[in-house]
């Protein structure tokens, strides 16, 4: 669910409700939690005017990155990530980041691959505080 012209306002004071107070919710599971993340990234962009081939790459992005956390944690018991839902988005650090641009790398991705995924992790991000999921902006000096 995101907000846009043609949702009535009840919703979208209910939207803007659930999402202020996104730490409280008990989603039921993490799939369901980035799922509502991605859906509100992608009202974030419709806002922002991006064209659908951006939103589309910025959803593959955002997903890509998640599916590397989750990986992460499960993998490397030294990074110290708890994948609980509430919490998650404050768990990413610059370091964990930079973890990221690295891995990256490693793999081969072509540099403009990377530093597309880096950019939709800024643009996440300035959503991410729009919203009040999170205080700080981890991709700051990204």
């Amino acid at each position: 669910m995101y907000l846009n012209r043609s949702t009535p306002i009840l919703t979208g004071l209910l939207y803007m409700s659930l999402t202020r107070y996104m730490d409280s919710l008990m989603l039921s599971n993490l799939a369901d939690y980035q799922a509502f993340m991605e859906k509100t990234f992608l009202g974030f962009l419709r806002e922002q005017g991006a064209s659908e081939i951006t939103q589309k790459n910025y959803r593959t992005d955002i997903r890509h990155f998640f599916n590397w956390v989750i990986t992460t944690a499960q993998n490397e018991p030294s990074t110290a990530l708890t994948t609980e839902q509430k919490g998650l988005l404050k768990q990413i650090t610059l370091e964990l980041l930079e973890k990221y641009k690295r891995s990256q790398t490693l793999a081969h991705t072509p540099v403009a691959t990377i530093n597309r995924r880096l950019s939709t992790l800024r643009i996440f991000f300035r959503c991410a505080i729009a919203q009040g999921w999170v205080s700080d902006d981890p991709t700051k000096y990204l």
